[in-house]
C-alpha cells in the first residue's frame, strides 16, 4: 500500500483573515490560539510567529500581537496569520497500482 501526502490551502479563509483590521485579528486569534497551539506541537517544520513569541517572553496573545506589529507591520503578520491558520495536510492512502511492465 503506498501512501501519499497533500498539503491544503484554504483560501476563503485565508481571504477573510488578510481583510481584518488589527482589533478583529486579535479576537479570531485569541479565540482559536487552541488550535494554533495545536497545530504548532504537531508540526516540526512550520512554527507560529505567534506562539514562539508567547512562549518566549511569557506574552499574552494581545502583546505578542503587538510586538509582531511592532517588528513586521500589519500585513505582513496577517499573511503569517493566514499561512498559519489556512495550511493543513493530509494523508493519502492507496493500494499500490500495478504497472503494465509488471504483467507477464
Amino acid at each position: 500500500m503506498g501512501t501519499d501526502w497533500l498539503q491544503l490551502f484554504d483560501k476563503r479563509l485565508s481571504d477573510k483573515i488578510l481583510a481584518m483590521n488589527r482589533q478583529r485579528l486579535v479576537r479570531f486569534i485569541e479565540e482559536n490560539i487552541d488550535v494554533l497551539k495545536e497545530k504548532d506541537r504537531r508540526d516540526t517544520v512550520h512554527y507560529s510567529s505567534i506562539i514562539f513569541t508567547m512562549n518566549q517572553d511569557k506574552l499574552s496573545v494581545t502583546q505578542a500581537i503587538d510586538r509582531l506589529i511592532a517588528d513586521s507591520g500589519l500585513q505582513d503578520l496577517k499573511i503569517d496569520v493566514a499561512f498559519d491558520f489556512c495550511f493543513g495536510e493530509e494523508w493519502v492512502y492507496r493500494e499500490p497500482s500495478v504497472s503494465r511492465f509488471d504483467i507477464q
